[in-house]
C-alpha cells in the first residue's frame, strides 16, 4: 500500500464493533482492508471466509472509525487481500524472524511459487 502512495492510518484497529486489519488513505480514498490467509484450499479460498457477519462488523467498525476521526467526507473502499501459502513458507518466516515482520521480501524466501496473493478492490 505504501509503495502505491497510501499512508497507513492503522493496523489491527479494534473497537467495540470488531477489528480492521489495515486502514490506509490516499488523497480522497480511505481503504479498510481485510487480510485472510490460508495454508490450503480444503476450506475454500481465503476471501470466501469474509461472509455477511464479518462484512457487517467491518462496516460498523469503519463507520465508528470515520466518525471518531471526522473522515466521513472521504471515498470509502472495502478491499480484501487473500493469501494462500504453503506451510513451508510459514516455517521459513517464523524461523528467520521469530514473528511476521512488517515487511517481508518474497525474493529472499526462495518460495518457488508456493504463495498466491489476490488483491480484491471494492470487495463489498
Amino acid at each position: 500500500m505504501e509503495k502505491n502512495g497510501y499512508t497507513i492510518l492503522g493496523r489491527n484497529y479494534r473497537n467495540s464493533y470488531g477489528e480492521i486489519d489495515l486502514i490506509a488513505r490516499k488523497s480522497k480514498d480511505l481503504v479498510f482492508l481485510e487480510v485472510k490467509t490460508r495454508t490450503g484450499l480444503q476450506y475454500g479460498y481465503p476471501f470466501e471466509a469474509v461472509g455477511k457477519s464479518k462484512i457487517s462488523r467491518i462496516r460498523k467498525s469503519a463507520n465508528f472509525y470515520m466518525a471518531k476521526n471526522n473522515l466521513s467526507y472521504l471515498d470509502v473502499h472495502f478491499n480484501v487481500i487473500s493469501i494462500v501459502m504453503d506451510n513451508e513458507i510459514i516455517r521459513k518466516l517464523l524461523k528467520g524472524a521469530g514473528y511476521f515482520p512488517d515487511t517481508v521480501l518474497s525474493e529472499n524466501l526462495d518460495i518457488n511459487g508456493k504463495i498466491e496473493i489476490e488483491y480484491i478492490e471494492n470487495a463489498f
